[in-house]
């Protein structure tokens, strides 16, 4: 299973490598359940096992999704 880093500590605007993902004060207001500024850092990715996950927390949006696989594509 492939895993991707996400972080709070990026400049404002943010690199080409990250992408902003929804946040939210209180984080079950959003379904991503992040409850401060965030971004996914696409050149920053781990296999692990999946019975190594211990939990699932969150979903990124469909759309934003996609963008993230999209720039995924275009590093390779």
């Amino acid at each position: 299973m492939a895993i991707m880093a996400i972080t709070t500590s990026y400049p404002a605007p943010p690199p080409p490598t990250h992408v902003e993902l929804p946040w939210h004060n209180d984080p079950e207001c959003v379904g991503t359940h992040l409850g401060k500024r965030c971004a996914a850092v696409i050149n920053w990715l781990r296999c692990v096992e999946t019975e190594d996950v211990e939990e699932l927390a969150g979903d990124v949006p469909p759309k934003l999704m996609l963008e993230i696989l999209g720039r995924l594509e275009n590093l390779s």
